[in-house]
């Protein structure tokens, strides 16, 4: 069961389920390490608080080259994959 405010990372150094916040912290310390623009897209599971119409959000976010948040904007169409992670008990 994944928990609310986790994602999935399907790529890259951090595979796996995480908590978003964990992953974008790490993020925001690679784009500042490397001196470079970063932007991670991630679905990010909402919890009963959030939930409305949607059980997850579908968000992007641009790291600047010094690890501030550039941008946060959330997509209106789901992460690519949801529905068949979400068939295969993901």
């Amino acid at each position: 069961m994944r928990a609310p405010g986790s994602c999935l990372a399907r790529t890259g150094p951090f595979p796996g389920i995480i908590s978003a916040d964990t992953m974008l912290v790490q993020m925001k310390n690679l784009a500042d390490d490397e001196n470079v623009y970063l932007l991670v897209s991630y679905g990010r599971i909402l919890d009963q608080k959030e939930k409305t119409d949607k059980i997850m959000k579908n968000i992007s976010v641009l790291f600047t080259p010094d690890g501030e948040t550039g941008w946060v904007y959330e997509k209106a169409y789901p992460v690519t994959g949801w529905r068949i992670w979400q068939s295969k008990g993901g």
